[in-house]
């Protein structure tokens, strides 16, 4: 969260996070910090590559 703060008050509109999670609760993790991003009012998209990238757009 401090690392979205920073580079909201820096300008930056858009981060990008690599779920790099080696848990068995992984997929539950993942899918309570979108929902709870998409509740606090961002925009958000995940994208499935060689690993799960989280884009996050501030706005």
């Amino acid at each position: 969260m401090e690392n979205i703060e920073y580079g909201r008050s820096v300008g930056i509109n858009k981060i990008s996070a690599i779920f790099a999670i080696e848990d068995e609760d992984k997929e539950a993790l993942e899918k309570e910090l979108i929902n709870w991003l998409i509740l606090e009012g961002y925009k958000v998209s995940l994208i499935q590559d060689e690993m799960k990238i989280l884009v996050i757009e501030l706005t």
